[in-house]
């Protein structure tokens, strides 16, 4: 859970951000995708998980697949847990501690 922080530049940016006043949350699990959606009329998603510099993207414009893809990313901002300065998730979207986790 704590992978954030094992890359020093992705961690001291991450702390510089919530010492500005981010509210930094991440997700506790890791997953092979890349996706934008605009506006609720477009996504863009990356066809090559292994190669994220490659220009491989489908383009889904309004369909089920696209209503798909926002719930799927509605269900994952459900899922974040919000990240305290102690570089230690504070609790988790269920209102859950750390103690009460391992309880």
């Amino acid at each position: 859970m704590n992978g954030l922080f094992d890359d020093p530049l992705v961690g001291d940016a991450a702390l510089r951000m919530m010492d500005a006043g981010d509210r930094s949350r991440m997700l506790p699990i890791d997953l092979p995708l890349k996706c934008m959606i605009a506006d609720g009329r477009l996504a863009m998603v990356h066809l090559d998980t292994a190669d994220y510099d490659s220009s491989a993207h489908l383009v889904v414009y309004r369909s089920g697949l696209l209503t798909l893809l926002i719930d799927f990313f509605e269900t994952l901002c459900e899922m974040v847990i919000p990240l305290s300065r102690e570089r230690q998730p504070a609790e988790t979207a269920a209102g859950l501690s750390q103690r009460e986790r391992t309880i």
